[in-house]
């Protein structure tokens, strides 16, 4: 079973300002392994305070991970994610917080099941779907991928999971959703 790694719904503080990226980096739902040099630490502008610090899973356009996220999902397995140095700034209080990484997630797979998927599109390159169904059998088992239909989505392996929940079922990271996908099997 896969899921579709969001940001939980409803999250009132959060980047105001996105950094400038480097020439020859076409942006981090492109899943090519960045060659240029980026400067480190990349700086977000932020409105999270110290009553409300950032979530672990701060913005998926340009996802940035708490360090202990990212941990995570390297003890799940995971191999597929090139991280940079994070620095979140609160430009009016001053407040600071470096232990984020921007994180890139290496490899689109083609496993969008369009016969049985709900959707619009594709617009330019992508396919927006309403409802999203994976065949399994061309995600051969991934980990964590962008979907190749629709590069802004990154898909999550279940067993991935084990990794973001305690004992007890609850999360162990704030602001991270997993949604559920449909599944066929093309064999």
């Amino acid at each position: 079973m896969y899921f579709e790694l969001e940001v939980e719904i409803g999250q009132k503080y959060g980047v105001i300002e996105w950094p400038t990226v480097p020439d020859g980096v076409f942006g981090f739902q492109a899943s090519d392994l960045i060659t240029v040099s980026v400067p480190e630490p990349v700086v977000f502008l932020v409105d999270n305070t110290g009553e409300h610090p950032p979530i672990d899973f701060v913005t998926s356009f340009m996802p940035v991970f708490s360090n202990r996220l990212v941990d995570a999902f390297r003890r799940a397995g995971v191999d597929n994610m090139q991280t940079f140095k994070a620095f979140l700034k609160n430009p009016v209080t001053g407040e600071t917080w470096d232990s984020y990484q921007v994180v890139n997630v290496l490899g689109k797979i083609a496993c969008a099941d369009l016969v049985n998927s709900v959707y619009e599109g594709p617009d330019g390159m992508d396919y927006e779907f309403e409802e999203l169904v994976i065949d399994t059998d061309r995600a051969n088992g991934a980990l964590l991928f962008r979907l190749a239909e629709s590069h802004g989505m990154i898909i999550v392996n279940n067993s991935v999971l084990d990794y973001m929940y305690d004992k007890d079922d609850d999360p162990i990271f704030d602001g991270v959703d997993f949604i559920p996908i449909k599944s066929t099997h093309s064999i």
